[in-house]
């Protein structure tokens, strides 16, 4: 099986710290997000990965040289292709395998795609969403007895016969799936209805023993951290980063210890220096931090680039 990561998006919604690099590349607990989505292809056993591009290209090309990950990119140059474009242009290399994994760069997923795949290949069904129970409204709806995909919930509205889920951003896909696509398709929603319009099956199914976060918001952002400090999140960490469970910190090993010692329960520390005298609590404070120069408490903040981002 192949896979392909859709890496071009802007990252609006996170907003300052996008403004410096891609949401892809945004370290989550000390691992750039795309290594992790690439990480998790690979143990899953794919034989050839893809990402796409567009906004800050140049850090994905520079990314690319030193990943111990392998990938092929696809650079969309002129404008951004949505997340149905990208399978139309890579479409010479998705056609290579017989069946093939879409991944959004985010949400951060934890279960057993392989198991999905086989599931997906008994199914007969062109496209299959993986999703998990809603923590919410959910995001997609979908006909309890047959599985068979019914549309976005904010946009069919989920009537009582349907059940409701959140889609974790991967679907796998047969091949024959390429032929639907368009040159001008934008969104994949329009190509998913078109599969079923022509007579094919387009399922969601709900994956057993999954761990999924979303890290679109800052707040999401910082849940992750959080949630790794506490010891709920069992993410494989750098070995330069010291996590504490007991203190609920991570910690640059090469940040002093009389800096270490003014971070409070809840920061993530990847900086290796601090200003003097400021009080830390409930912070990620990324490497090459800058401007926190003056203050004496800091807390529920992402810092990064000089920027401050407030999370609830």
């Amino acid at each position: 099986m192949r896979g392909f990561i859709l890496a071009a998006g802007f990252g609006t919604r996170l907003r300052p710290l996008t403004n410096h690099v891609s949401k892809s590349l945004l370290p989550v607990c000390g691992t750039p997000l795309l290594h992790r989505r690439l990480q998790f292809l690979v143990t899953n056993g794919m034989a050839a990965i893809g990402v796409n591009s567009h906004y800050l290209h140049e850090q994905f090309v520079a990314f690319r040289k030193q990943c111990s990950v392998k990938f092929e990119l696809f650079h969309e140059s002129d404008s951004i292709r949505g997340s149905g474009g990208p399978l139309y242009v890579a479409r010479d290399f998705l056609a290579q395998s017989d069946v093939f994994c879409i991944c959004n760069a985010e949400p951060l997923t934890m279960f057993d795609l392989s198991a999905e795949q086989r599931r997906f290949e008994a199914s007969g069904s062109i496209c299959t969403l993986l999703a998990a129970s809603p923590e919410g409204e959910g995001t997609i709806c979908f006909h309890p007895e047959t599985g068979e995909y019914a549309g976005p919930r904010t946009k069919i509205g989920c009537t009582p016969d349907l059940k409701r889920a959140d889609f974790i951003g991967v679907a796998l896909y047969r091949k024959e799936f390429l032929d639907l696509l368009r040159p001008d398709d934008f969104s994949i929603l329009p190509v998913w209805k078109r599969a079923q319009q022509n007579g094919l099956s387009v399922k969601a199914a709900l994956v057993d023993n999954i761990y999924w976060r979303d890290i679109g918001t800052p707040a999401e952002y910082a849940r992750i951290h959080f949630e790794c400090l506490e010891g709920r999140f069992p993410l494989d960490i750098p070995s330069t980063i010291k996590l504490d469970i007991k203190k609920k910190t991570a910690v640059n090993r090469a940040l002093p210890e009389k800096d270490a010692d003014r971070l409070e329960e809840y920061v993530w520390c990847e900086a290796d220096s601090l200003p003097p005298d400021t009080l830390f609590s409930q912070c990620i404070i990324l490497d090459g931090s800058s401007g926190l120069e003056g203050k004496k408490y800091i807390t529920s903040r992402i810092i990064s680039f000089g920027e401050h981002v407030a999370f609830e």
